[in-house]
């Protein structure tokens, strides 16, 4: 029961200790923090998308949508492509498991463009409610940005700004991984 604890909070407490650090401008920490906080709420909706913490169904999707927007993410859009990719597994169809064929050269050039693909390939799957959870959940992403970006330009803060362009930075390169 401590592990599962553990594993449910560590990616909101690491992100509460990147705010803490980013307003203390200690970037030398902040900037770990904001990564090992995209690893863990990473491994978090990956478990959620699999259901495999052994959560009840409202409190897993509940960890898809909160570990999904800790990076910018739809967790039902990318259940749909995850799942996806375990039906095709790097076979023909298999978007999210493509760019395992690519060249380094190609990840790096085409990561962001992969990722948006991404999110409009998962309206291929699902009902219609699913759909419209992914719509949602873009919507509050885009409200995401806006935040970070007013709170750069309006309050000047730097960590909100610095947070947001990590995670895209992030997400381009996870097609490495």
């Amino acid at each position: 029961l401590l592990m599962l604890i553990y594993e449910i909070i560590r990616p909101y407490f690491l992100f509460a200790a990147y705010i803490f650090a980013a307003y203390l401008n200690i970037w030398w920490l902040a900037i770990p923090l904001a990564f090992v906080t995209y690893l863990a709420a990473f491994v978090q909706l990956h478990d959620t998308m699999h259901a495999s913490m052994g959560l009840s169904r409202r409190w897993n999707n509940f960890l898809l949508v909160t570990s999904a927007l800790l990076v910018f993410k739809s967790g039902h859009g990318a259940r749909c492509t995850h799942l996806q990719h375990h039906a095709k597994d790097l076979e023909e169809g298999d978007l999210e498991g493509e760019p395992a064929r690519w060249p380094l050269w190609k990840v790096l050039i085409l990561g962001p463009i992969y990722a948006v693909k991404l999110r409009f390939y998962a309206f291929r799957f699902g009902s219609k409610s699913i759909i419209r959870m992914q719509i949602i959940e873009g919507l509050v992403n885009i409200g995401q940005i806006v935040v970070c970006l007013v709170l750069w330009i309006i309050f000047g803060i730097t960590g909100a700004l610095v947070y947001w362009l990590l995670v895209v930075l992030f997400s381009c390169m996870l097609p490495l991984f």
